[in-house]
């Protein structure tokens, strides 16, 4: 039942897609116009009729029967064919659109004769293509007898295609042949067993080169996956080219995959392969791919093509030529940080129905986008001044979806706001409104926000640089009620604040940035005895408002009833205590708002608590203490608070995370026995700080600590007695200890389960390295070590013997490297990272096991290994993938957006500790990190300046050390991997 199922949704599909096209009045008049045969058009409907009705007797009993499945694959050839043919009549007919669009009635008139003369040769073939696609499904229904076929119903009809997908995808999902993804509910999963299912019924035409066998492609094959390589070249899809009339060309990842750091690369002869082969493409990815993925002009020869992703890609500009593709539908360039423009004849791509350009350099619009009647899905929209790229070019088209409408004040006429009819575009989900940055044109502003008003369905609304001094009424009445995320960023001007507890179904609020703002009070709840206020609300967050002094919740009750984080950040002037209850808070982020201070009277249900500022009145720190105390904390993050004392006389049997940083001055020994569940220790700049510490007797119930960092600590001399024999601890970093002398024996049990160790200028441990006995640390898999007076590595001692990564970075007295390391056989990646008096790799050679070496910064290294010059080439000739740069890579700016505005970070040192915090990463990405970030002076520009791409979460910076890995490790890596690519490749 299932494959019938699932067979049968198959074939009714390629059906449906050839019924939709000929139930087009366009395809008959084309027929009409260029006087062909009409009555092949009448006679193909006729005959996929028939063979429609024989459709689902066929899935069934194609199961059982070879001769009916090979029936089946060789309808579903012949209806590719029709649909191909009738494909390329369309494109002929929406060209003649375009063309008859942009050309005036009497240049049109010339150009009209020769159009019709220069294609005859086309009508011919349409005839002769069309004639033996009927004469094949005349054959195969002549079989209908001998195969024993019974007609049943005829499925779906005269359907409009898009309507019987989402029919067909309903039903399967219905029944659990999809299941919506637990990760992201954007995406759908399929059971293994289905899948082999799909494969099975989807035969001869779908081919996913990893698995399938390379015999199994044919001329019939359609559809080809396969997972992204590190270096794309034609020489891995020689097979695929038996594929002529290949329609699906799509890049895939594993999970790990995208985990991982590894760059992607596509080379510029498999792209011209791909678009001088396959002209019958309709879908193309070249998404994931770091490189300058530019297009070239041949392109625009696609006329099939409806799909087209550059998502990720460095692509700096798009070919003119693409504005021929007029079957073109989706158009992702997502992430293509390098575009500054898209084609200014972009309006001719008229079937165009998804246009994603976000976080991209495009700041302007292609003129008369408006003609794109069909687009409903927009990133984002810059509105111009002139008339053909105003806010006007928005009022047909259907959005829905998220946009983003930028450079409000560019619009003169608040009237033209209104013309651009958000009321009425009932399925956009998501608006986003912004103004210049330094914008201050008070009236005219609240008039334009007043003429945008969107309509009720909407679920997201974000204001951003909003001159004006109040708000319209519709930002708190009825209008918004189905508005479950607010966000009013940088609105300097506004004097109060609208009456946002009236919206009924909000749950996330962000206020940032209302300078003007001293006070909130009643008008903020509203004026009503018929809702309770902020009955919905999850989440508040206040930030940057340097003007508050008074928060006055009197005589309102029930309010924040729900309310399970609330962050207050940089509000100096706030002074008074919060002055209700909140029974359901979770996490509590307080940062320079050193007079508000938490109790636990009014957050006992408290989970997460981040403390960023000087606390420096008695009363502040004793409630703080108290806090810490009395309460169920699960993460505690705790930054710039020298005077507060630690509370250490009782266990803390809930904390599984904790950070101190610049805090805790009377902090001299940790003790690890008193935090039983702690997961992950960051101890960061503790001035006083000289020991981690364990009870005697209780080192063995240490069960949980996988992660442990100490960092700029001066005065840290000792791990505790015996080690930490934590079985789970598997990543150790230490950095600027410069009074630290060793680490413990292997005996002692600290390393005796370690995977990953860091070690960051501690001289005089790196003094001591002969005893540190690492070559009876087999567990240990990744080591990496920055040393400035580093002269040798290693000096004499035995490497970890399961070692995969070895990273040398900053090394500047690096003058040799021991023959150890010729001798690590599971090594796989080396990076040598700004070694400049490095000039030798080990007499013995590099590891056979070696696939991915890195030399950064070490000029001695270059001229010998040059590849087939250099003297010593030969020593790396087996490493598959190598980049050696002369000069340590560029310094970055790296600028973080921290729930906006912008932060950036000079010292970029937090930033590993943040990504750290997150997720013990793949050992390459903490390589790109160490070489990127780290390797920056004070100075953040050295040379010639460059800047990285910004990093952008979905979820704000600030809290990202509370973060879920599964939530962060994706986006740090995708980030990260632009920056190795542009580090190394430029």
């Amino acid at each position: 039942m299932a494959a019938e199922l699932v067979g049968g949704a198959l074939l009714s599909a390629f059906l449906q897609v050839a019924f939709d096209r000929l139930a087009s009045p366009d395809i008959l008049h084309f027929f009409r116009r260029r006087r062909l045969d009409d009555t092949l058009l009448n006679n193909l409907k006729i005959k996929l009729l028939f063979i429609n009705s024989l459709v689902d007797d066929a899935e069934q009993k194609q199961i059982s029967n070879t001769y009916v499945q090979a029936w089946v694959d060789e309808l579903k050839d012949a209806v590719y064919d029709a649909e191909f043919i009738l494909d390329e009549i369309d494109y002929e007919v929406t060209k003649r659109k375009v063309e008859e669009a942009e050309l005036q009635e009497t240049a049109f008139n010339k150009v009209r004769n020769f159009f019709s003369a220069s294609v005859s040769s086309f009508n011919k073939q349409v005839e002769t293509r069309m004639r033996k696609v009927l004469e094949k499904l005349e054959y195969l229904a002549s079989q209908k007898d001998i195969l024993q076929l019974k007609e049943r119903g005829g499925g779906a009809g005269f359907q409009n295609a898009r309507e019987v997908g989402e029919q067909f995808f309903n039903v399967l999902l219905s029944r659990s042949f999809f299941q919506r993804s637990t990760e992201d509910e954007t995406r759908f999963v399929m059971h293994d067993l289905i899948n082999d299912l799909a494969k099975d019924v989807s035969g001869k035409f779908c081919h996913r080169m990893e698995i399938d066998k390379a015999y199994n492609l044919t001329e019939k094959t359609r559809h080809v996956s396969h997972l992204r390589n590190d270096l794309e070249t034609s020489e891995r899809f020689k097979d695929i080219f038996l594929a002529k009339r290949l329609h699906t060309f799509l890049p895939l990842s594993m999970h790990d995959q995208r985990q991982t750091g590894y760059f992607r690369l596509i080379s510029r002869n498999m792209i011209h392969d791909l678009l001088s082969n396959f002209r019958c493409l309709r879908v193309l990815s070249l998404s994931g791919y770091c490189n300058n993925v530019n297009l070239p002009d041949s392109v625009g020869n696609l006329k099939h093509l409806r799909y087209l992703d550059l998502s990720g890609s460095k692509v700096k500009k798009l070919p003119d030529s693409i504005c021929l593709l007029y079957n073109l539908q989706t158009l992702k360039l997502r992430y293509c940080e390098l575009l500054e423009k898209l084609p200014l004849d972009l309006h001719k791509l008229i079937n165009l129905r998804h246009l994603d350009f976000s976080k991209t350099k495009v700041k302007e619009m292609p003129k008369k986008l408006g003609n794109l009647k069909n687009l409903q899905i927009l990133s984002s929209f810059h509105v111009g001044k002139c008339s053909e790229t105003n806010i006007k070019q928005l009022k047909e088209l259907n959005i829905r979806g998220a946009i983003s409408i930028l450079e409000l004040q560019n619009i003169v006429y608040p009237m033209d706001a209104f013309e651009s009819n958000f009321k009425n575009k009932m399925y956009l989900e998501e608006l986003s409104l912004e103004w210049s940055v330094n914008n201050n044109q008070s009236q005219d502003d609240k008039d334009v926000l007043e003429k945008l008003q969107p309509h009720q369905n909407l679920k997201k609304l974000s204001i951003r640089n909003y001159g004006g001094i109040e708000f319209p009424d519709w930002l708190a009445d009825l209008s918004l009620s189905n508005v479950v995320s607010l966000k009013l960023s940088n609105c300097k001007n506004c004097l109060s604040l609208p009456s946002l507890g009236l919206l009924t179904s909000l749950k996330s609020l962000s206020i940032i940035g209302f300078d003007s703002v001293v006070a909130i009070g009643p008008e903020f709840y509203g004026n009503t005895s018929c809702t309770i206020p902020f009955g919905s609300l999850r989440i508040l967050r206040f930030k940057d408002m340097v003007g508050w002094e008074k928060w006055n919740c009197e005589n309102v009750s029930g309010i924040f009833l729900h309310l399970q984080e609330l962050s207050l950040e940089n509000c100096p002037k706030l002074k008074e205590e919060f002055p209700v209850q909140l029974p359901s808070l979770e996490k509590l982020i307080i940062e320079c708002s050193e007079h508000f201070i938490p109790s636990v009277s009014w957050s006992p249900s408290l989970k997460v608590l981040g403390l960023n500022g000087r606390f420096t009145e008695c009363s502040s720190t004793e409630k703080i203490e108290s806090t810490i105390a009395n309460t169920c904390l699960e993460d505690l993050t705790i930054s710039n608070c020298a005077n507060l004392e630690f509370p250490l006389c009782q266990y803390h049997n809930f904390i599984c995370k904790m950070m101190i940083e610049r805090s805790c001055d009377s902090l001299r020994s940790f003790p690890l026995d008193l935090f039983p569940k702690l997961r992950s220790l960051h101890l960061i700049e503790c001035s006083n700080l000289e020991m981690i510490s364990v009870s005697e007797g209780h080192n063995h119930k240490l069960t949980s600590l996988t992660y442990l960092a100490i960092i700029k600590c001066p005065k840290f001399v000792s791990f505790p007695k015996g080690g930490i024999l934590d079985p789970k601890l598997h990543t150790l970093e230490i950095r600027e200890l410069e009074s630290l002398k060793s680490l413990p024996r292997h005996e002692e049990g600290l390393l005796s389960n370690l995977k990953s160790l860091l070690i960051s200028e501690c001289p005089k441990l790196m003094a001591s390295q002969m005893v540190w006995e690492l070559h009876n640390h087999t567990s240990l898999a990744w080591l990496q070590i920055k040393d400035t007076n580093l002269e040798c590595f290693p000096d004499g001692g035995l490497l970890p013997p399961n070692l995969t990564l070895l990273g040398l970075l900053h090394c500047s007295n690096l003058r040799r490297l021991g023959n150890s390391i010729s001798h690590l056989s599971a090594l796989k990646i080396f990076n040598l990272f700004n070694c400049p008096k490095l000039q030798y790799l080990p007499n013995e050679g590099l590891p056979s096991s070696l696939s991915n070496l890195k030399i950064d910064g070490c000029p001695l290294l270059k001229k010998r290994f040059h590849k087939q010059k250099g003297s010593d080439w030969a020593m790396t000739a087996h490493i598959p993938h190598m980049a050696i740069i002369a000069e340590a890579a560029p310094k970055f700016y790296i600028s973080v957006h921290k729930n906006q505005p912008t932060y950036r970070l000079q010292d970029c040192s937090r930033l590993h500790y943040l990504l750290w915090r997150l997720y013990p990463p793949h050992p390459l990405l903490l390589f790109i990190v160490e070489a990127i970030v780290f390797g920056s002076s004070s100075s953040s520009k050295i040379g010639k300046e460059r800047r990285a791409p910004t990093l952008e979460p979905e979820f704000p910076i600030q809290n990202v050390v509370h973060a879920a890995p599964e939530h962060a490790c994706s986006f740090w890596t995708a980030q990260f991997v632009i920056l190795f690519h542009i580090s190394f490749y430029g």
